[in-house]
Formats: structure tokens, C-alpha cells, sequence
């Protein structure tokens, strides 16, 4: 098989990982990188009991519904536009107004070591399974009402309050427990006999989603705040028609016509700014990685130019790799000039994963780990 087919056959398979992700999200942060990570300490003492800012949640704006229009995603793509709701998410659940970082009390869940994981993992043992929704918590959870005030918050920032950017080692959140708030707040909404208690509920599960979303940081947390925001809306859209309220169904029909072409785009992105060739051995018996310069440049464009952090941040952590595996000295040194550039980026986050990507050097047994898992 010639170099671009083994490119093409490496590329297909490198699809499986966008899935993975989502898996890796929904298993917590400690299947990813934390038992890699170097231990480091607590950036704050962690509180078990915290008491938010008790916050204002605006009424949904107003609006025709003949000035809604359905997003044409097919000319968006084009565009190269941030992957994000052309609807404006407003009309259907406003951001809360509490001024604390929703951060605080969520990274107490994480794994390994947050102070409330112990609780976590004996709420995510008691889940029931709901018809529609899947697996949500018992209506007599008490971490359910807890979350509520969180939710309400105005910002939701891990980096750098909470987590230290550590390149591919950066640790994440346990996704779990948001994906799984949002459901239950979805399912209690729906099953409600109050429907605007339902309706309620179901934007809190929106607003959760779009705090996810905020920051920009990590590819997996965006893809979780989507499922978020497409399950509170489809318990909104379950309610209007009930209600025989079409403005709103019509409404949430249109936010839930967007997450697929999202997820498309997210996906294709992903493919791009993961992608790191096909491997070859070389004189020595070593196991090198061949990319082509399409790949490369599409690599260094992403990182440079992408309007969605996450995947600049994405491209850039796997420039590290290049820089131990790839066979072609030209291609390690194009990768250099890159991010020598990218260290004097306005942006820290984007300077720093630069800086990490160019001066982290990644042991034999990492490396060797991660040429078996992407390419066996």
C-alpha cells in the first residue's frame, strides 16, 4: 500500500477516537491522563460544603416566531466559524446571574483525589433508570437541589483557578456528574404536573451545558456541555408540544436541528488536530510516524488559526508528539517555528501549551504507550 493510502486507512480509523472521547468523558478524568500526570500540589484547600451565591435567573427574551430562522450550516462550514449555536441560546434558557465560578463546586467530584468523589461515587451507585432519559439520580438526592445554585452561576472556569495546564497531561473534570444532573433535571422537568416547574428544570440542564462550554479549553468538556444543552432542550420541546405551545416547540426544534451539524464539525476537527500520520519502522527497528505535509500543514493551521481554543490547544499538545516521532527532520522543524510563534500568542492559555509542547520532553515508556494505543 503506498503513503497515501496508509494515510487514508490510519485516518479512518483515527474517527473511533471522537467516540472515545465521549466515553473517556463519561468514565471520569482518570482513564485519560491523571494517572500520568505528574502529582502536583492543590492549587486551594478543598471545601467539602460550599454555599453559593444565591443567584437571578432572567426570564427567557422575548420573541416572533417569524423571525426565527434555521442556521444554514452547510454555507456556516465554510466560514470556518466557532463551533457554537447560531440561535441565540437566550430565547430559550438565559445564563443565571451569580457571580461565583461554578468551577468551585464542581472540581470537588473529580477524580482522583476531590474531596466529595467518595460521595459521588455512592450517588453515581444509587442512579435509577428512567424510560426516556437513561440513568438519573433518585428524585430524594440531595446533591440534586445542592447543584441547582451552581447551575444558576454566571461562570464556570477550571483553568488556571482550579487545574494547572500540564499539556496532554492536563487534568479534567468528571464530566459525569454534570451529563448526569442534566438528565435528571430533564427527566423531573418532563414528568413534572407543574410545566413551568418543568421548564425550569430543563433550562437549568441548558444553562449547565453552556457554563461547559465557556471556557474553551478542553475539546471533551465542550462535547459534554453539547449533550447537555440538545437534553434539556428535547425535555423543552417535549413539554411545548404538550402544552400545545408551538412558538417554544418550534423554537427547540430549531436549537436541536443544530447540535448534529456541531457534532460533524467537532468531529472533522478533531480528526484533523489529532491526526499524526501512519507509522513505519525505521533502520534502527524504531517506530517512527510518517506524515504527509497536507496533514501537517492542516495540523499547523488549526493551532495557529482555529476561532475554537479547544482544538488549537488539541493541535498543539499533539505537536509534542511530532517533535519525538515523526521520521522527517523537516516536518519536526516546521512544527518548531510554529509554536516559537505561537509562544508569543495574547492568549496565555495558547502561549503556554506552546511553551509545554516545545520544551516537554515525553518519556520512552509514554511514547511507546501511545504509539500501541493509536496505532496497534
Amino acid at each position: 500500500m503506498n503513503h497515501e493510502g496508509l494515510c487514508q486507512k490510519a485516518r479512518h480509523a483515527m474517527r473511533c477516537t471522537f467516540l472515545a472521547a465521549f466515553i473517556v468523558a463519561l468514565m471520569g478524568p482518570d482513564c485519560l491522563a491523571a494517572n500520568h500526570a505528574p502529582k502536583k500540589p492543590a492549587r486551594q484547600a478543598q471545601q467539602k460544603n460550599l454555599e453559593p451565591v444565591k443567584a437571578y435567573v432572567p426570564d427567557p427574551k422575548p420573541f416572533n416566531i417569524e423571525d426565527l430562522e434555521v442556521p444554514d450550516w452547510y454555507q456556516l462550514s465554510y466560514r470556518n466559524p466557532p463551533i457554537r449555536f447560531q440561535t441565540d441560546l437566550d430565547l430559550l434558557a438565559p445564563m443565571g446571574t451569580g457571580s461565583q465560578n461554578a468551577a468551585r463546586f464542581f472540581r470537588l467530584f473529580s477524580k482522583p483525589d476531590g474531596s466529595r468523589l467518595t460521595e459521588f461515587n455512592r450517588i453515581n451507585a444509587s442512579k435509577v433508570n428512567h424510560s426516556d432519559w437513561g440513568d438519573i439520580l433518585p428524585a430524594n438526592e440531595p446533591l440534586i437541589e445542592e447543584a441547582k445554585l451552581w447551575a444558576d452561576q454566571s461562570v464556570m472556569r477550571f483553568y488556571p483557578d482550579y487545574y494547572t495546564l500540564n499539556g496532554s497531561f492536563t487534568a479534567i473534570p468528571n464530566l459525569l456528574l454534570p451529563f448526569l444532573l442534566a438528565r435528571t433535571w430533564t427527566a423531573m422537568g418532563v414528568d413534572s404536573p407543574n410545566k413551568s416547574v418543568g421548564l425550569g428544570l430543563c433550562r437549568r440542564a441548558i444553562r449547565l451545558g453552556r457554563l461547559l462550554r465557556q471556557e474553551d479549553v478542553c475539546t471533551i468538556a465542550d462535547a459534554i456541555g453539547v449533550l447537555c444543552i440538545q437534553t434539556g432542550t428535547k425535555g423543552i420541546y417535549k413539554i411545548a408540544l404538550s402544552e400545545g405551545n408551538t412558538k417554544l416547540a418550534f423554537l427547540a426544534s430549531i436549537v436541536l436541528g443544530e447540535v448534529a451539524p456541531q457534532n460533524i464539525l467537532m468531529r472533522r476537527k478533531f480528526d484533523k488536530s489529532t491526526y499524526l500520520g501512519v507509522p513505519k519502522e525505521n533502520d534502527n527497528q524504531e517506530k517512527k510516524l510518517l506524515i504527509s505535509e497536507r496533514d501537517l500543514e492542516d495540523l499547523i493551521t488549526i493551532a495557529k488559526e482555529d476561532p475554537c481554543r479547544r482544538f488549537r490547544m488539541q493541535a498543539i499538545f499533539q505537536m509534542n508528539f511530532i517533535r519525538h516521532l515523526c521520521d522527517s527532520k523537516e516536518c519536526i522543524q516546521k512544527v518548531v517555528t510554529a509554536l516559537s510563534k505561537l509562544l508569543k500568542s495574547n492568549d496565555p492559555m495558547i502561549s503556554q501549551s506552546a511553551q509545554w509542547s516545545l520544551e516537554y520532553t515525553i518519556s520512552k515508556s509514554d511514547l511507546k504507550d501511545y504509539l500501541n494505543s493509536y496505532y496497534p
